[in-house]
C-alpha cells in the first residue's frame, strides 16, 4: 500500500496545481443566470453600470427570465455591476474583484470565476481517489490482518471523504449537472457537508453514548471503580457537549453583519468537522476492532502466547483467563487436526500482590490438565500488563528460535493485542478471539479510540490543523455577504 499512497499523493499535488492555475488565470466571468421576478413581467433589454470600471461588460442579454452576461477585467480592484431591464427596473447586482492577473471573481457568489466547474470537478475526482485508496488500504489491511491504528486512520479519512461525496452527489442529482456546479456552490456543499453529517449522526452517536454508558455501569459493578471503566461516561459528556455548543453557536451567528456571518459561520463549520472527523474515526474503530475479532488466523501457527489476567484466589482461572486458555487450546486441536501440526503456549503473565502464584504457572497446570505436554510449555512469568505480555513472550519465542507466532485474549481485546503486537516486532502475529460478556465491548471501542488519539497524537493534530484551516477559508469564501 505504500506505493499507492505514494501514487496518490503525487496525483493529488500535480491536480491541485491544475486547479490553481485554473483559479489564478480563469480571465473573464461568464454567468447565466435565471430569475425569479416577482409581480408584472418586466420587458426584455438589458442596461447596466459599474461602480468603478475595473470590469467591463463585453457581452449582455435579458430575455425576460434568464439573464447573460460577460464581465472583462479592465484594471485590478473591487467592482461592482449593476443590471436592470429596459424600463429601468432592477434585475441583478454582481459584486466583483478583478485580479493582477487579469481574472474577475465574482465575491458575492463564493468568488466564482470563469470555468470554476473545472475545478470541482478535479476536486471531487481528488475526493473519490482519497477515499478509494483509503477504503481499500482499510481492507487491505483486514485481509492481511494487519489490525492497528494505521488501518482506522485509513478507514476514518475513507468514511469522511465518502460523507463529502455523498453531500456533492446530492447536490449534483438536485442541481441538474455540472454546469452549475460553480466553485461558489462546490465550496458552499463542502462547508456544509460537516455540518450535515454531524446533525445526521446524533441519533446513532446518542445510542452509541447510552451503550457505553451501560457498559461502564456493569463495569464498574464487576470490575470496581477505576478511571478507565469511565471512558463511555466522559465520552457521552464530551460528544454532548460538543454538539450542544455546535447548535447554540448556529442560532447566535445567522445573523448580523456580513463580515460577521461569514467569521461565524467558518468558525462553526471547523467545530462541526472536528466532531465529524472523530465521528468518522470512532466509526473505523469499532470496525476494526470487530473485523479483528472475527478474523480466523491460518493453520500455519508454530506457538500462541495467551495473555494473562488475574486469577482466583486459590490459584484457578477465572472465567475470562479460562476462556483465553481454551480458545488456544481449540485453535492448536483444530490446527493439528487439520494439517497434523502441533503448537507450543506461551502463557503469560506474572504474580500479582495478591495471587499465590503467577499467571503463567495456573495457566500451565491447566493446559497440563488438558493434555498439553510440559515440554509444549513454554512459561513467561514477568509481565505486569498486555505490552509486557507480547515484549516478554517474543523473548521467550526467540530463545526458542523465533516462530510464527498467535496469540490468545478475550475478544474485546484482540485488536489491542494486534496493536502491542506489532509495537514489540511481531509483525505476523494473528489473533485468537475468546467470547466474554458483552458489557466489556464498547467501552474497549473508547480505549482504543483514546489509544488511537494518544499514540498518533502528533498526526492528528497536523491533518486537523491543515483539514480545519481548508475548511475555514471554504466556508469563509463559500457565505454570501
Amino acid at each position: 500500500m505504500k506505493k499507492a499512497f505514494i501514487i496518490t499523493a503525487v496525483i493529488l499535488a500535480v491536480s491541485l496545481c491544475v486547479s490553481a492555475g485554473v483559479v489564478l488565470f480563469g480571465g473573464d466571468y461568464h454567468q447565466a443566470l435565471r430569475l425569479n421576478i416577482m409581480g408584472e413581467p418586466r420587458t426584455a433589454g438589458v442596461r447596466y453600470e459599474t461602480d468603478n470600471g475595473n470590469a467591463a461588460v463585453t457581452a449582455c442579454q435579458w430575455d425576460g427570465e434568464v439573464l447573460t452576461f460577460t464581465l472583462k477585467a479592465v484594471s485590478p480592484g473591487r467592482d461592482g455591476v449593476l443590471f436592470s431591464d429596459g424600463a429601468g427596473n432592477y434585475l441583478e447586482y454582481e459584486d466583483v474583484l478583478v485580479s493582477p492577473l487579469g481574472t474577475v471573481y465574482s465575491t458575492n457568489r463564493g468568488f466564482d470565476f470563469a470555468n470554476s466547474h473545472v475545478v470541482s470537478l478535479i476536486l471531487t475526482f481528488d475526493a473519490v481517489l482519497v477515499t478509494a485508496v483509503m477504503l481499500t488500504a482499510f481492507f487491505v489491511y483486514r485481509r492481511q490482518a494487519r489490525f492497528g491504528y494505521g488501518m482506522i486512520i485509513c478507514g476514518g479519512i475513507g468514511i469522511f471523504f465518502l460523507l463529502f461525496l455523498a453531500v456533492t452527489a446530492l447536490f449534483f442529482v438536485s442541481s441538474g449537472g455540472w454546469e452549475y456546479m460553480t466553485l461558489g456552490n462546490f465550496l458552499s456543499t463542502a462547508s456544509s457537508a460537516v455540518i450535515f453529517f454531524a446533525t445526521l449522526t446524533v441519533p446513532v452517536m446518542l445510542l452509541f453514548s447510552l451503550a457505553v454508558a451501560v457498559s461502564n455501569i456493569a463495569l464498574i459493578r464487576h470490575e470496581g471503580f477505576r478511571v478507565q471503566n469511565l471512558l463511555g461516561v466522559i465520552f457521552g459528556f464530551v460528544w454532548f457537549t460538543g454538539v450542544q455548543v455546535l447548535f447554540f453557536a448556529e442560532q447566535i451567528g445567522a445573523s448580523g453583519s456580513s463580515q460577521y456571518v461569514r467569521m461565524s459561520g467558518a468558525v462553526i463549520n471547523v467545530m462541526a468537522l472536528v466532531i465529524s472527523y472523530f465521528v468518522c474515526m470512532l466509526m473505523a474503530t469499532v470496525a476494526a476492532a470487530w473485523l479483528s475479532t472475527r478474523h480466523k488466523p491460518p493453520f500455519d501457527r508454530d506457538c500462541i502466547a495467551i495473555l494473562g489476567c488475574a486469577i482466583r484466589g486459590d490459584g484457578t482461572l477465572t472465567p475470562l483467563l479460562r476462556g483465553r486458555a481454551d480458545s488456544a487450546l481449540a485453535f492448536e486441536q483444530a490446527q493439528f487436526k487439520s494439517t497434523g501440526r502441533h503448537a507450543c503456549f506461551v502463557p503469560s503473565g506474572g504474580q500479582g500482590s495478591d495471587e499465590i502464584i503467577s499467571e503463567s504457572e495456573a495457566m500451565k497446570r491447566y493446559l497440563m490438565e488438558n493434555g498439553v505436554p510440559e515440554e509444549r510449555i513454554w512459561c513467561e512469568d514477568k509481565s505486569v500488563n498486555t505490552y509486557q505480555n507480547m515484549l516478554f513472550s517474543k523473548r521467550v519465542m526467540d530463545r526458542h528460535g523465533g516462530c510464527r507466532p498467535a496469540f490468545a485474549t478475550t475478544n474485546y481485546h484482540v485488536f489491542r493485542g494486534y496493536v502491542l503486537a506489532q509495537k514489540v516486532g511481531m509483525q505476523d502475529a494473528q489473533g485468537i478471539s475468546a467470547k466474554t460478556k458483552w458489557y466489556f465491548y464498547p467501552n474497549a471501542f473508547l480505549r482504543e479510540l483514546v489509544g488511537l488519539i494518544v499514540d498518533k497524537k502528533w498526526k492528528h493534530i497536523i491533518f486537523l490543523t491543515l483539514l480545519s484551516a481548508a475548511e475555514f477559508g471554504l466556508s469563509y469564501l463559500s457565505f454570501i455577504g
